[in-house]
């Protein structure tokens, strides 16, 4: 009787569920982002896009880059059962894999049943003591079906939810993070309308590391926010649009006036004065990011 695998009725794709019905459903646990069942042979993954723990992000092609099993050091294909399963999900007897989104804490959205499209591969992400490890990718495909569209609602939530995360890290772990070039890639995905996902962490470090002063005018930023900070925006010198990178060394802070003016008149003098004020927030003896700051902007002018 131990064999009998029991049939499901899948959930509908965009709907939103509880965890008590997905344990119906799938007859599985919900404490994890990764959940075996043998009794519907199947591993439900959750996508918490509102936690800095696990970045999950889509790519232009539609895949997801799904983070491995493990909160604390470098994660295992071995010694974690979980991220061995999914690895192996493609095998004759691997386990069917379903995907739920969360953008808000308690609302599981379901996605659809996915595939494993290529190999496992490693990536440098936080651990839930924000200290840099290595981390499992896995990239997974929608199996005839499409990605669901978030509301706005839903997006600032999950981008609230990070803020609030990021502020709890001391300036240096935090310019120790966002300096490693973790999302150089800028991933796009086509919902109803493209979105690019830029990383929250990178955004805060540039605000912060500009102490208040605008990028561009060197004025102090122009009011106070409700959280008692100084209001700055970050901008991006080669735009995310144009493929530029989300990484600290092409990222600055400006008041709003100085933002609007750079969009709309585009003025060479102020991209070259962007340029050499990031150029001063480098650390000159991190050769690596030197280089790939100078390769960047050699032929952009």
């Amino acid at each position: 009787m131990s064999n009998i695998i029991t049939k499901i009725i899948p959930p509908i794709p965009g709907q939103t569920y509880t965890t008590k019905n997905i344990h119906d459903i799938f007859l599985c646990s919900t404490q994890s982002g990764m959940n075996p069942s043998k009794k519907t042979n199947s591993l439900v993954l959750f996508a918490k896009h509102d936690v800095l723990l696990y970045e999950d992000t889509w790519d232009e092609n539609g895949i997801l880059h799904y983070t491995g099993q493990g909160k604390v050091g470098n994660q295992s294909l071995i010694t974690n059962h979980n991220n061995k399963k999914l690895a192996n999900s493609n095998n004759p007897n691997g386990l069917n894999v379903y995907l739920f989104e969360t953008w808000e804490k308690g609302k599981y959205i379901y996605t659809g049943q996915v595939e494993l499209v290529g190999s496992p591969y490693q990536h440098q992400e936080l651990d839930i003591n924000n200290n840099l490890r290595t981390v499992y990718k896995f990239p997974l495909k929608i199996i005839n079906g499409k990605i669901p569209t978030p509301s706005n609602q839903m997006i600032q939530s999950c981008e609230l939810s990070k803020k609030k995360q990021i502020k709890k890290i001391p300036f240096d772990k935090l310019k120790e993070i966002a300096t490693q070039n973790l999302n150089s890639k800028t991933h796009t995905v086509n919902r109803i309308v493209k979105q690019y996902s830029r990383s929250t962490l990178v955004s805060e470090y540039t605000k912060l590391r500009a102490k208040g002063i605008c990028d561009l005018c060197s004025n102090n930023a122009p009011f106070i926010n409700r959280k008692k900070e100084p209001y700055l925006e970050c901008h991006h010198v080669i735009r995310l649009a144009d493929n530029g990178p989300d990484v600290h060394y092409n990222t600055v802070a400006l008041c709003p006036n100085c933002h609007k003016k750079i969009h709309e008149l585009d003025r060479k003098n102020d991209k070259i004065k962007l340029i050499k004020r990031i150029e001063s927030y480098l650390d000159k003896n991190d050769k690596k990011v030197i280089k790939e700051f100078e390769s960047l902007f050699k032929n952009y002018l």
